[in-house]
């Protein structure tokens, strides 16, 4: 289906821009447009954000290449989205949950401030809220 080539493709985008996988630089298929006003952060968050959609949406069909894209891919990009990650952890079925909650703590591994941070923040306005 197209939602498992979207999956392949932008884990295999983010793995680019990490690094992870050798490229050829004056290959102009890998160049974004010159016109572009989009920088590679941009278009970062945007993959990582579209990424999470699928896993929200469509978790069911795309399991195997979500598990093993979020298993496989550098945590640097999906710095740009931990409050949309943390807002996706009441979500109802158990898989995503999980899922969200494995990749927040390989991004705490690589940079515990930023996710202790939000964390605690969280944790003390519901405490105050009851």
């Amino acid at each position: 289906s197209l939602y498992k080539l979207s999956c392949s493709a932008y884990f295999t985008f983010l793995k680019l821009n990490a690094g992870q996988i050798p490229l050829d630089e004056d290959d102009p298929r890998l160049h974004l447009n010159h016109r572009a006003e989009q920088s590679t952060d941009d278009v970062i968050v945007m993959a990582t954000l579209r990424l999470l959609r699928l896993l929200v949406k469509h978790a069911g069909e795309l399991r195997q290449y979500l598990e093993h894209g979020l298993e496989t891919t550098p945590t640097a990009p999906w710095r740009g989205i931990i409050p949309q990650l943390f807002s996706r952890l009441n979500h109802p079925e158990v898989y995503v949950r999980q899922s969200i909650c494995n990749l927040l703590c390989r991004v705490a591994q690589d940079s515990p401030h930023l996710i202790l941070y939000p964390a605690i923040v969280g944790t003390i306005s519901l405490s105050t809220e009851s």
